[in-house]
């Protein structure tokens, strides 16, 4: 059973930075994060999603930079 939340060295893990990175990402509110007590964690559907975001901006850049190459 996968794990619904995730530590920020977790989380950092899933998406190949580093954990001053991911500290970054959760204090900008980039990341979304949860606290529970004095721990942070990060939800793994809203991590999933920032990431799917990221990759959807990628390709309308490649895709902006491949019609202007054509154009």
């Amino acid at each position: 059973m996968e794990r619904k939340l995730l530590s920020i060295t977790q989380a950092a893990e899933r998406t190949g930075v580093g954990r001053t990175v991911a500290y970054r990402f959760v204090m900008r509110g980039e990341w979304p994060s949860v606290k529970i007590g004095r721990s942070l964690r990060i939800p793994v559907v809203g991590l999933d999603e920032w990431i799917a975001e990221r990759e959807l901006e990628a390709e309308q850049r490649a895709k902006a930079l491949r019609e202007g190459i054509q154009a």
